[in-house]
């Protein structure tokens, strides 16, 4: 339709202050249903899997925390005004749908680094895990509009426009998740 924009068009991204960001071209939204269903289903089927492996109240007790503690982490951000969703529905401004993409990408990462290391080391190694899948993830939302970041002192260093605190962040989360809330 004429006037509408398509997922493959760019748009450019200007600063007046000439932020290192200044320039750089952002996608247009990009339809969301497949990354609603995708990242919706990743963390149901974690829950699932979760409770056929611990039982059902821990793994009830595992995303309780890790929701409450993504949400909390999610909403500080957003009200810091250093990020912004563009995914329906929200609560507070959060996707629902980043909740379970959460809890997903902590299960799967305490999961796997469980064939590895044990103990007080598994959290951490879960941690560094996650932080990885983010570095693959991030940099694909941002490029769909599914999220920004926009202008703040706290965008350098950045990594396919994702700034670095977003990974401080995925990492310090996922480990305090893990440590807590994990059997």
């Amino acid at each position: 339709m004429a006037g509408e924009r398509s997922g493959t068009e760019r748009e450019r991204s200007t600063a007046e202050d000439g932020r290192p960001n200044a320039g750089r071209e952002r996608a247009a939204p990009a339809d969301d249903r497949l990354f609603r269903l995708t990242t919706a289903g990743f963390g149901a089927a974690a829950v699932l899997h979760a409770a056929w492996a611990w039982g059902v109240a821990p793994a009830i007790r595992f995303a309780a925390v890790a929701v409450v503690a993504a949400f909390v982490a999610e909403v500080a951000v957003i009200r810091l005004g250093l990020l912004e969703h563009h995914t329906e529905p929200k609560l507070l401004d959060v996707p629902v749908v980043a909740l379970l993409g959460w809890v997903g990408a902590i299960y799967l990462s305490y999961s796997l680094v469980g064939f590895v290391v044990a103990g007080a080391v598994r959290p951490v190694a879960a941690g560094l895990l996650s932080t990885a899948l983010d570095l693959l993830t991030d940099p694909n939302g941002v490029e769909n509009g599914f999220w920004t970041y926009p202008e703040s002192h706290l965008l350098t260093p950045r990594y396919r426009d994702v700034p670095w605190w977003n990974f401080v962040g995925w990492f310090v989360l996922t480990t305090l998740v893990a440590a807590v809330g994990a059997p």
